[in-house]
C-alpha cells in the first residue's frame, strides 16, 4: 500500500479561496510547517503561505486567531533572508484594527524599518563605496526579481497603518531612523502615502525633535533652498544611518544590530540623493504641524532659515528678492520648472504660520523681508497672487497688538488700500483675485482694531472698498462686514457715512446712476425728491439724543476678546471661502438686485439691511450685519433729529429692531445675545415701547 506525503504548498494553493471565518485554523498548520520549521522551503513557497494569511486575515476572527499562535508570530518574519511584498500584506493585514497583533509584530516591524534604512542606502548606491561592512542589500531586488518601487511603496505603506494613531509605534519607527528615510524617497513612492507618515510622525514630540535635529534638518533646508533656486532635482547630504553587521556574510535579515552603538557612519558624508522637487510640499506640510505646535525654539528656527527662501518660492521667475538676492529662481525650463501652485500654496500654509507664532514677532518685525512684502503689496497679476496674499496675511498676523500695528501701519496702509482700488477697476490680466481681496481685507481688519487707525482708513475709502468687496463675491462677504463693523467703531464721522445717503462720488452712487451721475444731475435730483418726500411724511418724532456712544457694552471681558479680540489670527491662504459659502441650495445670484435709476439712493445701512434679509447670505454674515446696524442705534437717533437728513426714522427703528430680535433669539451665540439684551433695553427706553421677542430654542448650535 503506497503512502503519499502531505503537500503543504499544494494544500495551501487549494484553500487561497478560504473566505469562512475558520479559514485561519484551516491553515494554520501549513502555515507553521512553511514558515516554522522551513526545511527545504525557498522564498516562494513561503510566499504562498503568506498569501495564504494575508488573505484569511481579511476577517476579524482570522486576525483574532493568529494573535494566539505564539510559536507563529512574530517568529515567521524574524528568520527571512528579505521582505517579500507576500509577508508585507501579511504583516499589515494582522494588524487591521488589531491592537494585540500590532503589539505582537513590533519585533517584525523593526526589521522592517532597519531593511527600509538598508535599501534605501544601497538604491543610492551607499554600499559601492568601497565599504562592505554594511549590510549587502545591493542585489538583493535584483536576485529576487522584486520591483524597487512596489517594494518601498508596500513597506512604507505598513510601517504607516502599524504607527497610525499610536504614538508608541511612531516612536519606534522614529528611534529607527525611519522619519529621516522617508526624506530620500519623496517623489520617487506615492505621496499620499508618504505624506500620511510622515504628518503622523511629525505630530509627535519626538517627531518633531527628530525633523528638527541637525542630520535631517540639513535635507530639509536643502530641499527648500533648491527649490527657492529653481532646480528641479536636489543633492541631500547626510545618507540614513545603516546599523552594521556582525558578520558580512550574513544573508538573514535578524542578524542586523538593534544597538544604537552599531551605527557606521563611515561613508554617510559621501552619500548623495537626488529628489524630485514636485513632491516636496510633504516636507512644508511636515514644517507646518511643527509650526503650529508653537515650540519657540523650533518656530525661531523655521523664521531665521526659511523665510527667505519661502518667499523667493512664491515669487514669479527671474525676479530678484530684494531681501536676498542669492535665492533668485532661474528662468523656468524642463529641469528648473515653476513650484506647481500646490507647492505655492503649501509654501504659503507654511510662511503664515511662521508669522503667526507670537515667538517669532520680535525677530520678523525687524526682518527685511518686510521690505518685499511692502513692494508686493504694488504688483498685479496672477504671477503675483501667492506672494501678494501671503504677504497681507503674515503682515495681518505680525499686528495683532496694538504695539506691533502702529508701527507696521505707515508702511502697509496705503498698499493694502491700494489692491482694493485697483480690483475694483477690473484691469483684466491685472485683476485681483478672489485669494488676494480676501487676504487683503483680513489684513486691514485686524489694522482697524486700533482705534487711531480707524480715521485714517476712512479717509482712504475703505468703507467703499468694503461695500464693494461685499457685492464683488459671497465669499468676502463675512471679512467686509466684520471691517465695516470695526472701522465705525466709535468714529462718527464713519458712522454717519453709513446711515445717511450715499454722497454723490461714492460707489453706491455709481452702482445706482452710473459714473456720469454727476454730470446731468440725476443723482442730486433724485436726493432732492427724497427730502421732499420725507418733509411731506407724517412722521414728526423727535428724541432726545442719546448720552451713550455706543449702546454695545460687553457683560465681561472675556466676550469683548471673543469678539472684538485685539489679536484675530488670520486664515491660512486656501481656508477663506468656507464663512462666506450661502446657505440656500438654490444658490440665488449675487450680488443684490440693483436698485431702478429713478428710485432715491440708498444709504450703505439700507444696502446692508437689504443683504441682511437678502436669503443667500450665510448665517454668520448676518451675524454680523446685525451686530453693525445695533451698534450704530445711538447715532441713527441723533441723525432722526435733522429734518434735512434724508433717514427715515420709524423705517430705520424697524429694521434695527428685526436685527436686535435676531441676535436674541435666531443668532445662536451667547455673546450676541447679551449684546441684543442691552441694546433691546436702551431702544425700548428711548423708542417708548416694548420690542417683543419670543423666546424659541435656538437654529444654530453656540
Amino acid at each position: 500500500m503506497m503512502i503519499t506525503s502531505r503537500n503543504p504548498i499544494k494544500e495551501l494553493y487549494l484553500a487561497m479561496d478560504l473566505v469562512d471565518t475558520s479559514s485561519a485554523e484551516k491553515i494554520t498548520g501549513n502555515v507553521k510547517t512553511v514558515l516554522v520549521s522551513s526545511d527545504g522551503m525557498t522564498m516562494e513557497d513561503k510566499d504562498v503561505a503568506f498569501k495564504a494569511m494575508a488573505d484569511s486575515c481579511r476577517q476579524e476572527q482570522s486576525r483574532d486567531y493568529f494573535s494566539t499562535q505564539t510559536d507563529l508570530l512574530p517568529t515567521a518574519f524574524l528568520n527571512l533572508p528579505y521582505f517579500s511584498i507576500q509577508s508585507m500584506r501579511a504583516l499589515a493585514n494582522l494588524c487591521v484594527d488589531h491592537p494585540k497583533n500590532r503589539t505582537i509584530l513590533v519585533p517584525a516591524m523593526i526589521l522592517l524599518s532597519q531593511s527600509i534604512v538598508s535599501h534605501t542606502r544601497a538604491l543610492d548606491g551607499h554600499a559601492k563605496n568601497g565599504n562592505r561592512r554594511h549590510y549587502d542589500t545591493i542585489d538583493t531586488f535584483d536576485r529576487w526579481g522584486i520591483d524597487k518601487s512596489d517594494w518601498l511603496r508596500t513597506a512604507f505603506g505598513v510601517l504607516g497603518n502599524w504607527a497610525l494613531e499610536d504614538e508608541s509605534h511612531q516612536k519606534t519607527l522614529i528611534e529607527n531612523d525611519i522619519l529621516r528615510t522617508t526624506l530620500f524617497h519623496i517623489g520617487r513612492i506615492d505621496d499620499e502615502l508618504l505624506t500620511t507618515l510622515v504628518t503622523s510622525l511629525v505630530e509627535t514630540e519626538a517627531g518633531s525633535n527628530a525633523l528638527m535635529q541637525e542630520q535631517t534638518w540639513t535635507i530639509v533646508k536643502a530641499l527648500i533652498e533648491g527649490a527657492a533656486k529653481g532646480e528641479a532635482r536636489v543633492t541631500i547630504p547626510c545618507a540614513p544611518s545603516v546599523k552594521s553587521i556582525s558578520n558580512s556574510t550574513a544573508e538573514t535579515q535578524s542578524t542586523l544590530s538593534t544597538s544604537p552603538d552599531s551605527y557606521d557612519q563611515t561613508d554617510a558624508d559621501l552619500s548623495t540623493t537626488l529628489v524630485e522637487l514636485d513632491s516636496f510640499q510633504i516636507i512644508l506640510d511636515a514644517l507646518r504641524v511643527i509650526s503650529e505646535t508653537d515650540k519657540p525654539e523650533h518656530n525661531m528656527m523655521l523664521a531665521t532659515a526659511l523665510v527667505n527662501p519661502l518667499v523667493t518660492i512664491l515669487s514669479p521667475p527671474r525676479t530678484l528678492s530684494s531681501h536676498n538676492k542669492s535665492f533668485a529662481p532661474t528662468t523656468p525650463t524642463s529641469t528648473n520648472p515653476i513650484p506647481s501652485p500646490a507647492v505655492k500654496t503649501a509654501t504659503a500654509h507654511l510662511l503664515v504660520s511662521i508669522f503667526t507664532s507670537p515667538s517669532t514677532t520680535s525677530y520678523l518685525i525687524t526682518h527685511s523681508v518686510l521690505q518685499t512684502f511692502t513692494s508686493a503689496l504694488y504688483r498685479r497679476g496672477s504671477e503675483w497672487e501667492y506672494l501678494v496674499s501671503a504677504s497681507a496675511l503674515c503682515v495681518g498676523n505680525l499686528c495683532r497688538s496694538d504695539e506691533m500695528s502702529v508701527k507696521l501701519f505707515p508702511g502697509f496702509s496705503r498698499g493694502l488700500v491700494g489692491v482694493l482700488e485697483d480690483a475694483r477697476k477690473e484691469t483684466g490680466e491685472g485683476e485681483v483675485s478672489v485669494r488676494v481681496r480676501h487676504a487683503v481685507l483680513s489684513c486691514l481688519q485686524n489694522f482697524t482694531v486700533t482705534a487711531s487707525h480707524r480715521g485714517v482708513l476712512g479717509e482712504l475709502d475703505l468703507l467703499d472698498h468694503c461695500l464693494w468687496a461685499l457685492d464683488s463675491d459671497p465669499k468676502l462677504a463675512l471679512v467686509a462686514v466684520s471691517t465695516m463693523r470695526l472701522l465705525a467703531k466709535g468714529a462718527q464721522r464713519t458712522m454717519r457715512r453709513i446711515i445717511e445717503c450715499a454722497s454723490e462720488h461714492s460707489y453706491l452712487a455709481e452702482l445706482q446712476y452710473g459714473k456720469d451721475h454727476g454730470v446731468d444731475g440725476r443723482w442730486k435730483e433724485m436726493r432732492r425728491r427724497k427730502k421732499v418726500e420725507k418733509k411731506s411724511s407724517t412722521q414728526n418724532v423727535r428724541m432726545e439724543p442719546s448720552p451713550l456712544t455706543n449702546p454695545i457694552k460687553p457683560t465681561s471681558k472675556s466676550d469683548e476678546e471673543k469678539q472684538d479680540s485685539d489679536q484675530t489670527q488670520l486664515p491660512t491662504p486656501n481656508t477663506t471661502t468656507d464663512d462666506a459659502r450661502p446657505t440656500s441650495p438654490t444658490q440665488p445670484a449675487w450680488p443684490l438686485p440693483p436698485l431702478s435709476d429713478t428710485q432715491p439712493p440708498e444709504s450703505p445701512m439700507q444696502r446692508l439691511v437689504r443683504y441682511f434679509k437678502y436669503e443667500a447670505v450665510h448665517h454668520a454674515v448676518k451675524c454680523e450685519i446685525a451686530r453693525l446696524i445695533v451698534s450704530l442705534v445711538p447715532e441713527i437717533e441723533a441723525v432722526g433729529q435733522d429734518q434735512d437728513a434724508d433717514l427715515d426714522l420709524e423705517d430705520t427703528r424697524r429694521d434695527v429692531e428685526a436685527c436686535l430680535v435676531f441676535m436674541i433669539k435666531d443668532a445662536g451665540y451667547e455673546t450676541l445675545k447679551k449684546e441684543g439684551l442691552i441694546a433691546q433695553k436702551w431702544c425700548q427706553e428711548k423708542w417708548g415701547r416694548l420690542i417683543e421677542v419670543k423666546e424659541e430654542e435656538n437654529k444654530v448650535d453656540a
